[in-house]
């Protein structure tokens, strides 16, 4: 009788401990959802801050100072066909491994991405700005071969260097002459 009656106990407590524990499984669940929710919201945040244009970042918190420098290093680099992510991490003094996780988590993109991105949109930025030639444009972002530019761009943007440069100035072109 003493042997069934103990036996009814270790049910019980096997049963208590399963309830907890499947009560701290749905705790993490919504835990995990709610963190996951909150860095979605940040990457959307900084990913619109950083398509704001690369050198008019606010500086706000750590993270933003980790980005406005790495941003800052690629501009002053862009012309280098050979800074790459290497040459960055060095630069910045982190593991290559901590800059990936920061970077991705702050503009969703591989380090890699990123010093393409700010590129591209340099070379927009002169595309639409300045006379130059499509190939003098590549070697100053940093790209040694025009014709790989031309093609990474039309990937880029869906569209090729001059596409770009004219869709630009027709834009201009009907703003004018509805003034």
């Amino acid at each position: 009788m003493l042997s069934s009656f103990q036996g009814g106990y270790f049910i019980i407590i096997v049963a208590v401990l399963a309830v907890a524990l499947s009560g701290v499984t749905v705790w993490n669940f919504f835990l995990r959802r709610e963190l996951d929710k909150a860095r979605k919201e940040l990457q959307s945040l900084y990913a619109r801050k950083y398509v704001a244009g690369p050198s008019e970042i606010v500086v706000s918190s750590m993270d933003d100072e980790l980005l406005r420098k790495a941003i800052e290093l690629v501009e002053q680099n862009i012309s280098n066909d050979s800074y790459d992510v290497a040459a960055l991490v060095s630069d910045l003094g982190l593991s290559r491994t901590l800059l990936y996780q920061k970077i991705h988590e702050l503009t969703g993109m591989s380090v890699k991405e990123f010093i393409r991105d700010i590129r591209f949109r340099r070379a927009a930025q002169l595309l639409k700005k300045s006379s130059m030639t499509v190939s003098e444009i590549s070697f100053i972002c940093g790209f040694s071969n025009p014709k790989y530019f031309s093609s990474s761009f039309r990937k880029y943007f869906g569209m090729s260097p001059s596409e770009f440069r004219d869709s630009r100035n027709d834009a201009s072109d009907e703003s004018k002459q509805a003034l």
